[in-house]
């Protein structure tokens, strides 16, 4: 071959940039593809925060989720109602069940009975298979009545009742399930992070013991209180009612079948989180209290003629501020009003610190 030629040395020189080639280009797609990843990463970001900065501008957006909110927990507790009928129901049936499978037919047919009364108060659950079912257990329990395979329907009743029993303990854990994710809810409106959540109930508990709060401690407290009764009033409520409603079933649920440790655990828990709803009720009622005091002592009909101008009308804003109170208070689940947890903007003291909506 003619080194010297210079077809030769062009054929070189082109398989070599072609080799060269096959060498780059692997190294930079993909170098390409981790900026294209990168920017769809920086772009996400910059809509999620855009999204987040709207929100908090747009107050009506934020009553508008809040209503939607509201919404769909009062879908979820009809549902959970109608759920709670028909698990009475199929309690009423599994009793009757185990009562026939003892020999107790009377007790047996009264209770099938309530539940055929049940079904009539809830027209969804006419004409369903539960109604269905009650008339064929009321078939079979004349056949047992009178002797006719009594040991295999014992049996077979023995078997109903346990599979009964499971499917109770699913609807139990349901429940359980989702009043916790409630209260999480409320939680999370509540306090900053579960720091913040002992913070405040090592501050509650000492406040229930009697002793003095100190003042950093009085505030953020009342800030809670603030939170719980009046930014959001209707998930606290909701939580606790939930709560109370679980703990019935759970001493239900322990009356007829015990419970287990995981069950007994959500029943004491639930039990603290009642107790602690109430008393944090009782401390708020107390500062509205405290705040009607105030109210009657400043007032301008009280003040002496050598009251100040400035004193006079600082007096008279604490009892603008109080009628507005009594404007807009609420009821509690006692019966109870409930108003504005802000103290005054009284002479000497700086107004309460805004809260953020969580």
């Amino acid at each position: 071959m003619d080194n010297n030629n210079p077809d030769t040395h062009n054929d070189k020189n082109e398989k070599l940039t072609s080799a060269t080639d096959e060498k780059i280009k692997p190294d930079e797609s993909k170098k390409l593809e981790e900026q294209k990843i990168q920017q769809e990463d920086l772009k996400k970001s910059a809509e999620k925060k855009q999204k987040k900065e709207d929100k908090s501008k747009n107050p009506e957006q934020q009553k508008l989720d809040q209503l939607k909110e509201q919404k769909a927990a009062k879908e979820k507790e009809a549902e959970l109602e109608k759920d709670k009928k028909l698990e009475d129901i199929k309690n009423l049936i599994s009793d009757a069940r185990r009562a026939m499978a003892n020999g107790n037919f009377d007790s047996a047919y009264s209770l099938l009975n309530s539940a055929q009364d049940l079904i009539a108060s809830t027209p969804m659950l006419k004409g369903t298979s539960v109604e269905n079912s009650i008339q064929t257990i009321k078939s079979e329990m004349v056949e047992m009545r009178s002797g006719y395979g009594q040991r295999e329907q014992t049996e077979k009743f023995a078997e109903q009742a346990a599979k009964e029993q499971e499917e109770a303990a699913k609807l139990l854990q349901n429940r359980i399930d989702l009043t916790c994710e409630v209260i999480e809810k409320a939680d999370k409106h509540l306090y900053k992070n579960e720091e913040h959540k002992l913070q405040i109930n090592k501050i509650r508990e000492k406040h229930k013991r009697g002793e003095k709060l100190e003042a950093h401690e009085e505030k953020e407290y009342h800030e809670v209180l603030h939170k719980k009764f009046e930014e959001n009033p209707e998930l606290h409520k909701a939580a606790h009612e939930h709560a109370k409603q679980t703990v019935k079933q759970l001493e239900e649920h322990k009356s007829q079948y015990g419970l287990n440790e995981d069950q007994t655990y959500k029943l004491t828990n639930l039990k603290a989180e009642i107790d602690t709803h109430i008393f944090d009720e009782m401390a708020y009622n107390e500062i509205k209290s405290k705040n009607k005091t105030v109210n009657k002592e400043q007032s301008p009909d009280k003040i002496n003629d050598k009251t100040d101008t400035t004193k006079l009308s600082e007096d008279k804003s604490v009892k603008n501020f109080i009628e507005s109170l009594s404007s807009g208070y609420e009821k509690n689940s006692e019966g109870q009003s409930i108003g504005n947890l802000s103290p005054p903007n009284l002479p000497n003291n700086k107004p309460s610190p805004s809260i953020e909506k969580s």
